[in-house]
């Protein structure tokens, strides 16, 4: 009878799921935080084009029924 371990068992294996793990946390809360931020820059976005007056709008050829489409496009162009 032999004992040893296999690939991927024992302290190595569990050292590895656990830097694996940590990875796919910090990329998740990367992404978390970037939905974030752009949900904050859209909300922004169409509160101040939700100010401007129809007349201003119409000078930069909006439609108010546009701005959300417009905030999205605008937010996640960068």
């Amino acid at each position: 009878m032999t004992t040893g371990t296999t690939a991927g068992s024992g302290l190595g294996g569990l050292a590895r799921e656990r830097g694996r793990m940590a990875r796919l946390l910090r990329a998740f809360a990367a992404r978390l935080l970037q939905w974030i931020d752009e949900e904050i820059a859209y909300r922004r976005t169409v509160r101040e084009l939700q100010q401007l007056s129809d007349r201003e709008l119409d000078d930069l050829g909006i439609a108010r029924r546009d701005i959300p489409a417009i905030a999205r496009r605008a937010v996640h162009r960068h």
